[in-house]
């Protein structure tokens, strides 16, 4: 997003010279096509401000340590209740589909107001507690753990609802 065409231009060469499939020890043609198509996109202006739009709000992936101040205290106490709307959630599909008793990450998604993000993290936390677990097809399940945590804590609607998405 900060790069300039100059920039964008001499990191094209740069990589097209190493991985150009006539390169010796380097050379790779599936890299290369990748090269070829980011650069042919950042390189057309209407193009490159739709994928400057689509990712203004990214945040990277490595950021300096640093504190995020009063922010944090709020989204500490709000983390319990994500969690608990994502349990909700998978208990509650678990109940109604025996079956089938996990969702895809994009089902929970659709199913809850929080950002990737926030389902992310949640759901970090709650494969490290072994309150839901992953398959093998990268779905998500509520563990019998997971099912007594959430009939113990019996979480106040009020909370959680609003985290989750009515249904149509």
């Amino acid at each position: 997003m900060k790069a300039t065409s100059e920039e964008i231009a001499n990191a094209y060469q740069a990589l097209a010279r190493e991985f150009h499939p006539n390169t010796p020890r380097t050379g790779d043609r599936a890299k290369f096509a990748k090269i070829n198509a980011a650069y042919e996109a950042l390189s057309d202006p209407a193009t490159r401000k739709e994928f400057d739009r689509l990712f203004e709000n990214a945040t990277p992936e490595h950021r300096a340590p640093g504190f995020s101040g009063p922010s944090f205290f709020t989204s500490m106490q709000q983390e319990g209740r994500l969690r608990l709307a994502v349990l909700c959630v998978l208990y509650d599909h678990r109940r109604h589909n025996a079956l089938r008793p996990s969702l895809t990450f994009r089902e929970l998604e659709g199913l809850l107001t929080l950002s990737s993000d926030q389902l992310n993290f949640s759901l970090w936390f709650l494969k490290q507690r072994g309150l839901a677990v992953v398959d093998d097809k990268s779905s998500v399940q509520i563990t019998v753990d997971g099912m007594e945590y959430l009939e113990q804590a019996s979480p106040d609607p009020a909370e959680v609802l609003p985290l989750i998405r009515a249904a149509d």
